[in-house]
């Protein structure tokens, strides 16, 4: 009879009695049993048995279950038994056990259950010093690694609590020295290291004696005042409140993020006395991005995809007018996440809370992106039926675009090709048609050649693709500017084929490049051959050679890295040309701007100084 038949309701019911007094459940009972036989004996062999039983509760069990994290303590609690069997055996049943559930082994149980991996290293921290040679044969035998290794991985989980806790705690102060002494290096450098993750922790904390008492210890090992302490842990800090990824429950997850703004607000009146959180961040936007794009949204686990659309939304409700600065970074992060099939549900509806603060706090800015999204959902459209699981969301999105921005959609309209004539879209097209009002074949072109001069990709192939179905349905008219003698015609078509060109000189570094190229070489193709002597010269803007420094810094921004940048498809090309327009910037002689919020709080402690 297998062990697991104990943990079956009606077995734990005979076995213990409903009116027993106690705070553990009946399953913990039971295994409590097991952990009061191994206190009990000393013969190994007996030993080895109960350990046996409880592998076997490990594998019945769920990894996220308590009872898979006591058993698992109860055998790492034998590594260091005196019978070098029962060390082995406990070491192998872990093994085995964890390989059971996930083919990672513990390894990855300590990444993918948080909750697991902070009480093992809670449990291994506490245990330093009394019981060193347990820790290293967890080390050595389970993980296969140093136990320095070991210690460096406990150190994130355990280090936090340990500074909040030594106020009332002296055994935490005893392990801090002893994780210090088994890196070899100051428990002050070791903590001070550490400074943001204490602080996000302590911060986190509803108890606010919790974060007094974390400042204090550090006063008391660093000689430096509150303002100083979160001055020099600000950016990382930050990071930490916002890209947190040590917290495996998503109810819990969720009510830590709605904490945030708060905590950040904490922060910024200790550092600059005031609680405007759009400006004490506005230069810390771009590195918040950044990271949730690196740890959050570029990984392969799709939940962690999930949490970092959650983190970008905050963000952009954290921005208030200062989200305009931030549409380039934003629009690329967001394009992505539409883009990737698993993320478009969180994708579009991030996008759409975007849309509705862009258009309340800079409606102004609609202009910088409206064709981006289109061009971004009309392949949705294209595909969609009525029972689209998404068509309702993008319907949504484009009526705030479209019904909040007649203005601007009336000074765009030529980059926005015509939307499929879907019922859902019926109230959206009748505006677009409104604002678009009645065109002449020639007007049509002229709007192409615009679209085809977008510094977006997507929009550019939008447009191209837009061209070629007007090119096949309205063939005659067509072939009746191509042969036309007007100087009307000879303008369009001399614009035109110079857009198709130059598109077909696309580069091909993306799939829509590629496919750019190729609708605009089918286009010139359905023109037809024209009479070269009836298309007009254009004038191919060539840079000077013998030119200053300056002129050549400005032609490459204004006309090349700054239209990279702004349409740009992924983060890694945007990233380069701000790397590529800094770097210029430096060579002209420009400074970068101090963050105002270290500068206000470096100011004062100098002043305060001073006045001591």
């Amino acid at each position: 009879m297998q062990i697991s038949v104990f943990l079956e309701e009606p077995v734990l019911n005979c076995l213990f009695l409903d009116g027993e007094a106690t705070h553990m459940t009946k399953e913990q009972m039971f295994l409590d049993k097991i952990k009061c036989a191994l206190a009990e004996v000393d013969d190994p062999q007996i030993v080895e048995t109960l350990l046996e039983a409880t592998a076997e509760i490990m594998t019945a069990v769920d990894i996220l279950s308590q009872l898979f994290l006591f058993s698992l303590i109860m055998l790492v609690d034998q590594l260091d038994n005196p019978h070098v069997n029962v060390r082995m055996s406990a070491s192998r049943l872990i093994q085995r056990s964890c390989i059971f559930h996930l083919k990672g082994g513990l390894e990855l149980i300590l990444v993918k259950a948080v909750h697991v991996r902070n009480e093992v290293y809670d449990y291994l921290s506490m245990s330093l010093l009394s019981r060193p040679e347990m820790v290293k044969e967890f080390a050595e035998a389970v993980l296969g690694v140093e136990m320095e290794e070991v210690v460096r991985r406990m150190i994130p989980a355990v280090l936090p609590k340990l500074v909040v806790s030594q106020r009332d705690n002296d055994q935490a102060i005893i392990t801090l020295y002893e994780l210090a002494k088994c890196l070899e290096t100051d428990m002050v450098q070791l903590i001070v290291n550490w400074l943001p993750k204490v602080l996000a922790f302590a911060l986190h904390r509803a108890d606010g004696r919790d974060l007094h008492s974390a400042l204090q210890f550090y006063h008391e090992h660093t000689g430096s005042d509150n303002q100083e302490i979160f001055a020099a842990a600000l950016p990382a800090l930050l990071d930490e409140l916002v890209c947190f990824m040590d917290e495996a429950d998503l109810t819990e997850t969720s009510k830590r993020l709605t904490k945030v703004p708060q905590m950040i607000k904490e922060v910024a009146k200790i550092l600059t006395g005031s609680e405007d959180l759009p400006g004490f961040l506005r230069n810390h936007f771009v590195g918040l991005l950044n990271s949730i794009d690196r740890k959050m949204l570029h990984t392969e686990d799709i939940l962690l995809q999930k949490q970092a659309m959650k983190r970008i939304e905050m963000l952009i409700n954290m921005m208030g007018s200062h989200l305009s600065t931030y549409l380039p970074k934003l629009m690329v992060l967001l394009m992505h996440a539409v883009d990737k099939e698993s993320l478009q549900s969180e994708g579009l509806s991030v996008l759409q809370f975007f849309i509705k603060q862009l258009t309340k706090v800079a409606p102004s800015s609609t202009k910088h992106v409206i064709s981006q999204i289109f061009a971004a959902l009309i392949p949705f459209l294209e595909k969609a039926k009525e029972s689209s699981l998404h068509l309702n969301k993008i319907v949504e999105i484009l009526q705030e675009l479209v019904f909040e921005n007649r203005v601007i959609l009336k000074q765009h309209i030529r980059e926005f090709p015509p939307l499929p004539g879907i019922p859902a879209l019926a109230e959206v097209n009748k505006v677009i048609d409104e604002a678009r009002g009645v065109t002449t074949l020639k007007d049509q072109l002229r709007d192409v050649v615009d679209g085809l001069d977008h510094e977006n990709l997507n929009v550019r192939y939008m447009v191209s693709c837009e061209l070629s179905k007007l090119l096949k349905h309205r063939r005659e008219d067509v072939t009746a500017v191509v042969t036309g003698e007007a100087d009307s015609d000879l303008d369009v078509l001399s614009s035109l084929i110079t857009s198709l060109l130059r598109g077909c000189a696309e580069e091909s570094r993306t799939a829509v490049g590629q496919r750019l190229k190729l609708v605009c070489a089918d286009c010139l193709g359905s023109l037809g051959a024209v009479d070269p002597a009836k298309v007009k010269g254009f004038s191919s803007q060539r840079f000077k050679i013998a030119c200053s420094d300056d002129d050549l810094i400005f032609e490459l921004i204004h006309k090349h890295l700054a239209r990279s940048f702004r349409a740009a498809p992924d983060t890694i090309i945007q990233d380069s040309a701000a790397l590529a327009i800094q770097e210029l910037l430096k060579i002209a002689g420009c400074e970068p701007s101090l963050d105002e919020n270290v500068a206000a709080s470096i100011s004062q402690t100098v002043k305060d100084k001073k006045g001591q």
